[in-house]
């Protein structure tokens, strides 16, 4: 997996990219914010609050739709829902990701604790979390919050052509 942070020069100063998987999205430098809500508040959000409780799976591939984009629902709703079946220890390894891309996009602060010991301890409530923060900043399926930034090719470059070559050597006389 290809990831890291590096700096590219936007106008005067610098902007903050993000590599994840070969795509590249850009992150705002700033002080880290709050959460728009606390990770005990899952009833101020009825419908991510019953969804997160009696099927966490299906709140888990609607996350990570509005984090990366369509075509991420049904992959991540089935990997979450048989890794909770069969190993639930290993559940945060594999959820933890979406927290901390929302948190990196976001800028915010790593609340309550680390975003894979926040999963560890209270799965059910990250999620309902992360599910009202990403309502709240207006990410959906066809407007993630983890925009590609698209490169485009440069525009295909043509040569004139040569002049006409000049014969040099002895003049001919005329008749």
């Amino acid at each position: 997996m290809n990831q890291g942070l590096g700096y590219t020069l936007i106008g005067n100063g610098y902007q903050q990219v993000v590599v994840v998987n070969q795509r590249t999205w850009t992150m705002a430098q700033q002080e880290e914010q709050k959460w728009s809500s606390g990770i005990c508040d899952c009833t101020s959000d009825c419908e991510s609050c019953c969804i997160g409780w009696w099927v966490p799976s299906v709140l888990y591939g609607q996350n990570k739709e509005k984090i990366e984009g369509i075509g991420q629902f049904m992959p991540d709703c089935c990997a979450f829902f048989w890794l909770r079946v069969f190993c639930p220890c290993f559940l945060p390894c594999l959820s933890y990701q979406s927290r901390q891309n929302i948190r990196t996009t976001y800028g915010l602060k790593a609340e309550p604790c680390g975003d894979c010991c926040t999963h560890f301890w209270c799965i059910r409530c990250a999620l309902c979390q992360e599910a009202r923060e990403l309502k709240n900043r207006g990410a959906t399926q066809v407007n993630p919050c983890m925009k590609p930034v698209q490169t485009v090719a440069p525009p295909i470059q043509s040569m004139p052509p040569p002049p006409p070559a000049v014969v040099q050597g002895v003049p001919v006389p005329k008749k």
